[in-house]
């Protein structure tokens, strides 16, 4: 004959097991029963006496189950006690609440100072494009303009050291030269290599060298700081001085030796004395030594307007990879607050479950009810395994029992949680 588990729970008065120890009665007549009960030695007993029928073991678990539960509901040291533990659990999450309220208004401030910081971000890189934009037209006609004339100064000084080498070191003058010719001869690399190529080499590669210097002049300029650097500038321009003297000096003193050779009278010796007295030897030095200084100057002044162009960019590239860095803290932070604010809820749910639970008038340990039940179906398993009986049955229906007594525990839970 099958029982149910409804069964036992009804309000009719139930005869006591044979096997129940019994200790008194309530005060509405139910009877009161031990909760230390040798429930596998039971199962054992149970199993010999019903001959392995397998209808006594659903009866028989249904009894332990219920005899369990009632030892739980009058054992008021058991209730005392998981009230107490249900109490300091209580507690516990409620500390834990707190700590994470705390946390999550740490965090919510810190997500409001990143949003804030974001804007500020924005604001930020919206100034400065509208800086560039009204800037940037001034600073890229500038370089435009400082670009030519660096291009045009740099044929000049190409055309003009190129000749003044060929005719301070390979020209032969006549009568009809002159100091025009000298410094701007459009035939000077021609005849260097028609007379031979390594001095065509000398005479096209000699603008290099003053061109190297100034741009090695620049460099220093923006590379170094200190009165060392004016140092290196100086020393620089004073070597290139030096060479355009030379060229000067030598220029005037050939023109000189041929005036002197076609003069009837006797001249003197060609020296710096009198070089410093020939219109000749200046314009050499004006005309190529100024232009070079110009060149210079030109030049970092265009280099100087690339840099504030090339800068507004890097400027606002380093900009936006901050915005970028700061957007992810704050995607970083929302994540945050999200699992804060989850674990609040969570313990919220906790809390409110644990206030229900010592509200409620009975507490069930269903880890204990759930130890007794299997421990008298070991007992039944036993006395199958020294009988030598098949167990595929029995298991089934203790799967099936085990079953409705998870459904009735998660069935208190879930009105503690609904409460």
């Amino acid at each position: 004959m099958a029982f149910s588990i409804s069964k036992l729970f009804n309000n009719q008065k139930s005869p006591v097991s044979p096997n129940s120890n019994i200790v008194g009665t309530t005060l509405d007549g139910n009877v009161v029963v031990s909760s230390s009960v040798n429930w596998k030695k039971e199962g054992i007993n149970n199993a010999g006496t019903a001959q392995g029928d397998s209808n006594a073991f659903r009866a028989g678990f249904q009894s332990c189950f219920a005899r369990t539960k009632k030892s739980q509901e009058i054992d008021q040291a058991l209730q005392d006690k998981m009230k107490k533990q249900l109490q300091n659990e209580k507690i516990a999450l409620e500390g834990n609440l707190a700590t994470e309220k705390d946390k999550l208004d740490g965090v919510t401030h810190k997500l409001q100072t990143a949003k804030d910081r974001v804007e500020d971000k924005k604001r930020e890189i919206t100034d400065v494009q509208q800086g560039i934009v009204n800037k940037e037209k001034t600073i890229r006609l500038n370089f435009i303009i400082g670009t030519l004339i660096t291009a045009f100064l740099t044929i000049y000084l190409f055309i003009f050291y190129s000749s003044t080498a060929y005719s301070a070191f390979f020209r032969n003058f006549d009568v009809s030269d002159n100091v025009q010719e000298a410094m701007f001869d459009g035939n000077a690399i021609f005849d260097a290599f028609s007379s031979n190529f390594f001095q065509g080499c000398f005479i096209l590669f000699m603008p290099v060298i003053f061109l190297g210097l100034g741009y090695v002049a620049y460099s220093l300029s923006v590379s170094s700081s200190g009165l060392g650097k004016y140092a290196k500038i100086g020393l620089l321009y004073l070597l290139t001085f030096a060479f355009d003297f030379l060229l000067a000096y030598k220029i005037s003193w050939s023109f000189y030796d041929l005036s002197a050779a076609l003069s009837l009278s006797e001249i003197p010796p060609f020296s710096i004395g009198i070089a410093f007295q020939d219109m000749d030897f200046w314009i050499v030095i004006f005309c190529g030594f100024v232009s070079y200084v110009i060149w210079g100057l030109v030049f970092s002044f265009t280099m100087n307007h690339y840099d504030r162009l090339t800068n507004n960019k890097y400027e606002l590239d380093a900009l936006r990879g901050e915005l970028d860095s700061l957007q992810g803290e704050v995607v970083s932070l929302q994540s945050d607050v999200s699992e804060c604010q989850q674990k609040i809820n969570t313990l919220d749910a906790e809390i409110k479950q644990k206030t229900n639970e010592l509200d409620t008038a009975v507490r069930y340990d269903y880890n204990q009810i759930k130890q007794s039940l299997a421990d008298y179906f070991l007992g039944w398993t036993s006395f199958f395994a020294l009988s030598g009986q098949d167990t595929s049955a029995l298991n089934t229906i203790y799967k099936s029992e085990l079953d409705a007594v998870d459904n009735w525990s998660h069935g208190q839970i879930g009105k503690l949680q609904n409460q």
